[in-house]
């Protein structure tokens, strides 16, 4: 049996083998390349009809989709924090899923929601960009600070995996003197992930055919969509649960409007805008 040639034959075998591979895939890519542009196009033309121009960057995320995430409430870090912010101190549970932590200094409650407040009865001798930096939230700056009557707020948004979480906010009050009384806000700690049996939301063309669709209905249509940034809001989840459901921050003819990335319907965010 000749062993050299039987070796050669199974190399030319598994060349041709990988070669078929490559071409196979290569008519898979160029199918599935045809196959969105021919979505491209069809979306473009039902939005057309409706009046709606969709921008270059826009039409780029067409196919992007994204999951609910998922964190479960750690009462123990609620703690640490409120120990930090605060010092040593006792809890209660004030039923309705809210915990408070108090001392002679002050007192921090926390919401299952994410929501969160601490008073002080005296000011903190901390200086308060060490607190936020130990309570694990964005430092503070005036020039990036919304300015209110009685403090200011800090509004970069909170970001989950390189996405915004576009309700997340953080908000100092000050008394008539200029000293600090309190830091409220809504925030995540912690690290969210996704539900393995979940499906993705739709995808970002589906939903600005029902967006569109919406916006006819209610009387106030849009023409030209300019920009398209995902994100997330917070909303109630099961029991000690918060989830994070994912929206898209739409641009429309200059006006900045937030929808649902399952159902394309329009929501009202109070912060975050």
């Amino acid at each position: 049996m000749n062993w050299f040639r039987i070796k050669w034959l199974l190399i030319v075998m598994l060349l041709l083998g990988n070669l078929a591979l490559a071409g196979f895939y290569l008519v898979r890519r160029d199918e599935t390349r045809r196959d969105d542009e021919q979505y491209q196009n069809t979306l473009r033309d039902v939005l057309a009809e409706r009046g709606v121009i969709l921008a270059p960057e826009v039409t780029a995320q067409l196919f992007t989709d994204a999951r609910r995430l998922y964190a479960p409430r750690d009462p123990d870090r609620e703690a640490g924090l409120a120990a930090v912010l605060l010092g040593r101190v006792t809890r209660a549970d004030l039923g309705g899923r809210i915990y408070e932590y108090a001392n002679d200094t002050g007192r921090a409650r926390f919401r299952s929601g994410r929501q969160f407040q601490v008073d002080w009865t005296h000011p903190p001798s901390a200086p308060m960009s060490e607190l936020l930096r130990e309570a694990g939230l964005p430092a503070f700056s005036l020039k990036a600070a919304l300015l209110t009557p009685d403090g200011a707020e800090i509004n970069p948004y909170q970001s989950i995996g390189g996405l915004p979480v576009f309700d997340s906010y953080v908000r100092l009050s000050y008394d008539a003197g200029g000293a600090l009384r309190s830091l409220s806000g809504q925030w995540l700690w912690g690290d969210p992930l996704p539900a393995s049996d979940e499906t993705p939301c739709p995808t970002l063309g589906a939903t600005l055919l029902r967006f569109s669709g919406a916006q006819r209905s209610a009387g106030t249509p849009v023409s030209h969509i300019q920009g398209a940034q995902l994100g997330y809001i917070i909303t109630a989840g099961p029991s000690e649960y918060i989830c994070l459901s994912p929206v898209w921050r739409l641009t429309a003819d200059g006006r900045v409007m937030y929808t649902d990335a399952e159902t394309g319907a329009p929501i009202g965010l109070s912060y975050g805008a």
